[in-house]
């Protein structure tokens, strides 16, 4: 699936297969901070402590997810380490660990998904919190539809995904979108990647050039290396038609 949309207007640039239905993997987790973004941002909550419960211990260790964390049950972070590593290097257990802390359990914030996923009219339904699942799934207009609403409505969380890294344990990650990782195009600031054997390759992505921006989602691209340049080229053809109309 392929979709480009100017933001502004909404106009459909490019399109194929915008409404089918497809595992999406880690590109869930956008929508998990976005339901978590009122509490942490608008409550100002980025250096509240999270407890890592057992759960999210043996997640973080788990290769079938990220296995990028490596968390040893009881430790404390700060909530904004854990968006942070959530959005920029797509860690599943820094995710989960925060659904639970402001939620309670998995049970009570995918209900919560899919009630925000409907209230945004958005062709989708998730069976788990960080995309896993191939019962998680969106179509490419329903991941556009959350793109546009956290841009309008909760831009702090671009400004974690416009970050090129971030530092975990003394190391320096780069972001998993490789337009921003990788700087293949300077104007992207957003906004998540996601990749699971179900769902192949996808990101949905968004950039800015001369105060007009574009959305663009690639769903199931079979390798990186077809994923990447499809991407880059869908949002410079975006970048180039908005800026000829202005």
């Amino acid at each position: 699936s392929y979709l480009l949309t100017d933001y502004e207007s909404g106009e459909i640039l490019y399109e194929k297969n915008i409404d089918k239905l497809r595992p999406i993997g880690s590109i869930t987790k956008a929508l998990s901070i976005y339901i978590l973004a009122n509490k942490i941002f608008g409550e100002n909550r980025l250096k509240e402590l999270v407890t890592i419960d057992n759960a999210a211990a043996e997640m973080s260790k788990d290769i079938n997810y990220s296995g990028l964390e490596k968390y040893e049950e009881g430790v404390q972070l700060p909530v904004e380490t854990l968006v942070n590593l959530s959005l920029i290097i797509s860690a599943c257990a820094s995710t989960a660990a925060l659904a639970r802390h402001f939620y309670g359990t998995d049970e009570a914030f995918i209900k919560k998904m899919n009630e925000v996923a409907a209230g945004l009219n958005m062709s989708a339904h998730f069976d788990d919190i960080v995309g896993y699942s191939p019962n998680s799934v969106a179509s490419a207009r329903a991941l556009a539809i959350l793109c546009r609403e956290i841009v309008s409505k909760q831009p702090e969380i671009l400004s974690v995904t416009s970050k090129s890294s971030c530092i975990f344990n003394k190391s320096v990650c780069a972001n998993s979108n490789p337009l921003i990782g990788a700087g293949l195009l300077t104007e992207t600031d957003g906004l998540k990647t996601g990749s699971t054997p179900h769902a192949g390759k996808c990101i949905v992505a968004t950039a800015v050039r001369g105060g007009r921006r574009v959305i663009g989602v690639v769903l199931n691209s079979q390798e990186n290396e077809r994923r990447n340049p499809e991407i880059q080229a869908l949002l410079e053809y975006g970048l180039a038609r908005v800026n000829e109309s202005k």
